[in-house]
C-alpha cells in the first residue's frame, strides 16, 4: 500500500511539472503572437537572444509580412517529456503563413502579368510587386505551413525558462528561413529554394519600433 502511494505522489509530481512546462511554452507564443515580445522574453534562458528580440521594419514589405505572420499564428501542444529534473521537452505543432509559398505565388501571378500585360517602369514592377504581395499575405487562402519543433525548458531560480533555438524561431515564423532570415535547420527543412532576390525582403524579426 506505501509503495502505491508513493508512485502516485511521484506520478503526480511528474505530471505538475509537465504542467509547469506546458504553461510556459503556451504564455512564450501567446505573447509573440501579440506582439509583446518584453512579455515573452522574461520566459526566455539564453540571455543573448532576449536582449536582442525586437521589432522593427525597413520597409512596407517586411511590415507586411511580418503583420502576417503575428496573425497567422497558431500551435497546439502535442506531448511534453521530463527528460531530468532540470530539463522538460515541450513538443509544438504550429501552423502559420507558408513565406516560401508565399513568394511562389507571387512569382507565378507576377509572370502571368507579365504574359499579358508586356512590361512597365521598374518603379511601377516594384510597386506593383509590393501590392501584390500584400494581397496575397491579406487573401484568406494564403498558402499556410504545420511544422513541429521542440521547445527546452529548464527549471531555473526564476521558474522555467526556455532555451530558444535558431529552429523555434524559424518554425513559429513561418520557415522564414527559406528567405535568408535565419539559419535554416536541416531537421525541418524540406529543400533549399532561394527566390528571385528583386522580390527578397531582408526581414529583421523581432525588433522595437
Amino acid at each position: 500500500m506505501k509503495k502505491l502511494f508513493f508512485l502516485i505522489i511521484i506520478c503526480l509530481f511528474m505530471v505538475s511539472c509537465g504542467k509547469q512546462a506546458d504553461n510556459t511554452v503556451e504564455k512564450f507564443i501567446d505573447n509573440i503572437k501579440n506582439k509583446k515580445i518584453d512579455a515573452a522574453m522574461k520566459y526566455v534562458k539564453n540571455e543573448d537572444i532576449a536582449e536582442n528580440m525586437e521589432i522593427s521594419y525597413t520597409n512596407k514589405t517586411q511590415e507586411a509580412i511580418f503583420e502576417a505572420l503575428f496573425k497567422n499564428m497558431n500551435y497546439k501542444l502535442l506531448q511534453t517529456k521530463k527528460e531530468s529534473d532540470e530539463l522538460t521537452i515541450v513538443r509544438v505543432e504550429i501552423e502559420n503563413v507558408d513565406i516560401k509559398g508565399v513568394f511562389i505565388r507571387l512569382f507565378e501571378e507576377t509572370v502571368q502579368d507579365m504574359s499579358v500585360g508586356g512590361e512597365g517602369s521598374k518603379a511601377d514592377d516594384q510597386s506593383s510587386l509590393e501590392k501584390k504581395l500584400i494581397e496575397i499575405l491579406k487573401d484568406k487562402n494564403v498558402p499556410k505551413i504545420k511544422a513541429v519543433t521542440d521547445f527546452a525548458v529548464y527549471k531555473t531560480k526564476e521558474g522555467n525558462k526556455i532555451e530558444l533555438t535558431p529552429d523555434n524561431v524559424n518554425i513559429m515564423f513561418g520557415q522564414i528561413s527559406s528567405l535568408g532570415g535565419f539559419t535554416k535547420s536541416d531537421e525541418t527543412s524540406e529543400e533549399k529554394h532561394t527566390q528571385p532576390e528583386d522580390i527578397q525582403p531582408k526581414p529583421q524579426p523581432m525588433q522595437k519600433k
